[in-house]
């Protein structure tokens, strides 16, 4: 966890699992406390990551003290099951806490204990272990376990954690929502929205984080959020919501994924096995919103989007993001450059065509560019953004949808160069097809119709695909396309 959080350029990750004995038993013997409320890796292991990292991806990690806990009970004739981030300040508030959940459910089973207790219960016991215990409602919008989710949540916080509610301020908007989505709902206005990412997969940390521009330490981190001062809670980076398992509706094992007013034309029923849909994040959000699309209140906070390197890569040299030619280039450009984060948001276009060729280049440099409302902070140590993953949540898996912007051909010399390549291969393929067909007909007219066919289905296909790019690119393709007449 200490090596991928420097490679990302975070500098303070949540630990994830500390309810688990054995996790919580290596926690306490090669973690040792740094700043008020962090630890660091003690010396020993410390000096071996240290070893292994390229020079410019050196940092000082820190680690905060993090768990997800799910609730599974009955409330108001329904089963709720809500999950939960919950962060402490030492390892004997941990200590505290585990005793008194271990009493109520089994802490070996899994890393996210499953509990049968009430969310207002379960908070209650945080604070009495701990009354500086930051907990959080976990990817709030999530439909099967989330406090707002479609399925087994609620309608209001309110009716979640009752009383208790006044000792929540930050809630973690989930990689199927953003915070323009929830800023549509004003019950939310009072509370800092998040953004973390899994710290079960270390490869994938920091696609969603929390920016902070605070003391590095427990109470800056919570003080700056309760406060919700811009000063220091900053923001958030995000990942595109559209690549959410749940922000559409739909049935992934028949492949069936709507948009919320095809789920209401179909009144909510699976088209394939008769069943009814998951209501995604994006529709839950409209039923529950209070606010028009696009609103935005005065105090949000910034927000920027970005595409994991490893995904930019894979698509600029047309192979997966976890391939060998990848991790090379990956790795390379973490050695001459910067940390992930410092790659996609602030390094020298230049400098990474030189490291990694141009197409690289403009994949990074149009991935943040592509859907941006972002004002930038650095910390005064570092001049490197202050990022907070500090939670444990499942990974995210979905399909890319309108996001892609790897080719966005921001740099006209070369798009065109390419462009003009592809069009002329593809017209001089459509060229030696029409002369195969002119062929055909003479010897068998009714295979001719049949190709005939097929041909007309091709182009027209790859005509639409060209007028799917953006829209640079796009009139790019219909000038060439009129002039070799496709």
């Amino acid at each position: 966890m200490h090596k991928w959080t420097a490679l990302k350029g975070v500098d303070v990750v949540g630990t994830g699992d500390y309810t688990h004995p054995e996790w919580f038993a290596e926690l306490s013997a090669e973690l040792e406390p740094a700043e008020d409320g962090l630890y660091r890796l003690r010396a020993p292991w410390r000096d071996a990551v240290e070893r292994e990292l390229p020079e410019r991806c050196r940092r000082e990690v820190r680690f905060m003290l993090s768990v997800e806990i799910s609730t599974i009970y009955k409330k108001g004739e329904k089963t709720r099951k809500i999950h939960h981030i919950v962060i402490l300040p030492s390892l004997d508030a941990v200590a505290r806490l585990n005793q008194r959940l271990g009493a109520i459910g089994n802490l070996h089973a899994d890393g996210r204990p499953i509990l049968g207790l009430d969310s207002r219960d379960l908070l209650e016991i945080c604070l009495e272990a701990d009354p500086d215990a930051l907990f959080v409602p976990a990817h709030i919008w999530t439909p099967h376990f989330a406090a707002l989710g479609a399925s087994s949540g609620f309608d209001s916080l309110v009716e979640c954690y009752g009383d208790l509610l006044p000792h929540i301020f930050a809630v973690e908007t989930g990689p199927s929502s953003d915070p323009p989505m929830n800023w549509r709902l004003s019950a939310l206005d009072r509370f800092a929205l998040i953004s973390n990412s899994d710290a079960h997969s270390p490869q994938k940390l920091a696609r969603e984080a929390t920016l902070f521009d605070a003391e590095r330490s427990y109470p800056g981190i919570y003080h700056a959020l309760k406060d919700r001062d811009p000063a220091r809670f900053i923001g958030t980076l995000e990942f595109y919501p559209e690549e959410g398992k749940y922000h559409y509706d739909g049935h992934r094992k028949c492949q069936v994924c709507w948009k919320p007013a095809q789920t209401l034309s179909a009144e909510g029923v699976c088209p394939v096995c008769g069943r009814k849909l998951t209501v995604g994040v994006l529709h839950r959000v409209e039923l529950l919103a209070d606010r028009p699309e696009g609103f935005q209140p005065d105090f949000a906070p910034s927000c920027e989007y970005l595409i994991p390197l490893d995904e930019v890569i894979g698509a600029a040299v047309g192979v997966g993001a976890k391939s060998k030619r990848v991790r090379a280039i990956y790795d390379q450009l973490l050695a001459e450059l910067w940390p992930e984060l410092g790659i996609l948001r602030r390094a020298d276009p230049a400098a990474i065509e030189a490291c990694a060729g141009v197409l690289v280049a403009e994949g990074c440099c149009g991935c943040a560019a592509a859907r941006s409302i972002f004002t930038r902070a650095t910390t005064a140590s570092t001049g490197q953004p202050a990022c907070s993953a500090a939670r444990s949540e499942s990974g995210c898996r979905g399909r890319w949808y309108r996001r892609r912007p790897v080719r966005c051909w921001h740099w006209p010399g070369a798009g065109i160069a390419r462009l003009v390549e592809c069009a002329v291969a593809i017209t001089s393929a459509i060229y030696v097809t029409r002369y195969v067909l002119a062929r055909t007909y003479a010897l068998c007219p009714s295979l001719h119709a049949k190709l005939f066919s097929a041909f007309c289905d091709c182009t027209y296909a790859i005509r639409t695909a060209f007028h799917s790019w953006n829209s640079a690119y796009s009139c790019c393709v219909s000038s060439v396309a009129g002039q070799l007449s496709i």
